[in-house]
């Protein structure tokens, strides 16, 4: 992986900031070792540094799990049922610790400094976040509430994020701030922070929900060393070099389960560390449909299996039913109404591959398999798969359907709408 950027806090120019090369355990997605043939910079950048051991950087647990790094000098990661880290330990540095309930949500972080002898607890208890027992901020929806410097009012900052989710800028409504951006962030592809170009708060300021709204461990120790990765809801991310610490929650046939957002960052994102099992399960049913298509099999309220004939209702039944829910088409109405009735309403801006689209005035739907978006998150390609069409007009059977070609919507078929239909939590098989 080749990165570029400004190295110097002065440069005026782009050079080669990171060269990485991957070595991997033989027969295996594990990566043994990475090297930088870049020139090092002094770790200024926070970007990829390379250890200086002679053998492979990287251990795992018999789960799959990362337990050691020896570029970033983690001697031991313990983890516990849930693969979620438990006890970090930092050669010459200290232990982080964390404590999770039942469902994985982060309780509470531990840091025994041994560079100074201090101990920091962070605390999460649902929204608001403790340190040492003082509350840092409040969290709503668009951003964070923090209690002013008089303890006797309450600040508002926002977070200005692009359609990846990533915060790009943070600022405030407190009339006595120097300014109101508290912080200006860019990213690399895979959340490396662009330093040089960058705005970083302090102390209390400081925001930590960054690539993907996730948030960044890191500066844990008092000489500014840490962990420097994304701790998401189920797994944790090295920006460095773009692999998740733990394997994909939800395998995917033929793409590593160390792989993030499947080495497309730019259109992708995944916030809490998986995709949704459902829906990967539903779109395996719906190109089993487009795989199995015996040609003219389209027949108004037929529910066949692949290979057999089907309806547009029909076939998205079976793959919400290949999901792990129940039929959505029950009701008074045609199958469409139905299912449109008995699902949730999805915004364009939040639509993903999986939902349905429900088209041409409720007499048509189909399941999305592919969205592409541009930088201002405007979907600039979109697919779905239906049942085809009549066998009288000349229609096969079940198809990939392009609805949205470089931003423009199709005639046909008109989109009324998304729904979402997975409401199950997510399921590790």
């Amino acid at each position: 992986m080749n990165q570029m950027g400004l190295r110097t806090l002065t440069a005026t120019n782009s050079a080669l900031v990171d060269q990485l090369s991957y070595a991997y355990q033989s027969g295996s997605n594990k990566l043994a070792k990475v090297t930088d043939a870049a020139l090092a910079n002094g770790n200024v950048l926070g970007d990829f540094q390379d250890g200086t051991n002679d053998g492979d950087d990287y251990t795992y647990d018999a789960n799959g799990n990362l337990i050691s790094d020896a570029n970033k000098g983690i001697s031991s990661i313990q983890y516990n049922y849930l693969n979620l880290p438990q006890t970090i330990s930092m050669t010459g540095k200290g232990t982080i610790s964390f404590t999770y309930d039942a469902a994985g949500n982060k309780l509470q972080k531990l840091v025994v400094d041994n560079t100074n002898g201090t101990t920091t607890t962070t605390q999460y208890l649902g929204g608001l976040i403790y340190q040492n027992d003082v509350l840092q901020y409040i969290a709503q929806e668009e951003g964070r509430i923090r209690i002013n410097a008089n303890n006797n009012d309450f600040i508002f900052d926002y977070f200005l994020k692009d359609h990846l989710g990533n915060t790009r800028m943070t600022i405030t409504d407190d009339n006595n701030a120097a300014s109101p951006v508290i912080d200006a962030t860019s990213y690399y592809p895979f959340g490396l922070i662009m330093k040089v170009i960058g705005k970083e708060g302090t102390g209390v300021l400081q925001n930590k929900l960054k690539y993907n709204g996730i948030e960044l461990q890191y500066k844990e120790f008092s000489d500014g060393s840490g962990l420097e990765e994304y701790a998401a809801l189920y797994r944790n991310l090295d920006p460095q070099i773009g692999r998740w610490w733990q394997i994909d929650p939800v395998i995917k046939e033929n793409e590593s389960p160390y792989s993030w957002n499947t080495n497309d960052p730019i259109r992708f994102s995944d916030f809490d560390g998986r995709d949704s099992a459902q829906r990967a399960k539903a779109l395996i049913k719906a190109k089993e449909y487009v795989n199995k298509n015996p040609g003219n099999s389209y027949e108004l309220g037929a529910k066949g299996d692949p290979g057999q004939k089907v309806d547009c209702s029909g076939l998205v039944t079976k793959v919400v039913e290949a999901g792990n829910e129940p039929n959505p088409n029950h009701g008074n109405k045609n199958g469409v109404s139905n299912i449109a009735d008995n699902t949730k309403v999805v915004e364009e801006k939040d639509v993903v591959p999986g939902n349905i689209v429900i088209t041409d005035s409720k007499s048509h739907t189909g399941i999305i398999t592919v969205v592409e978006r541009d930088k201002d998150g405007k979907i600039v390609n979109e697919q779905m798969v239906d049942s085809g069409g009549r066998p009288e007009k000349g229609k096969s059977g079940p198809r990939v359907i392009n609805i949205i070609i470089d931003g423009k919507k199709q005639f046909w078929p008109k989109i009324d709408g998304y729904r979402k239909w997975d409401t199950k939590p997510d399921k590790n098989s």
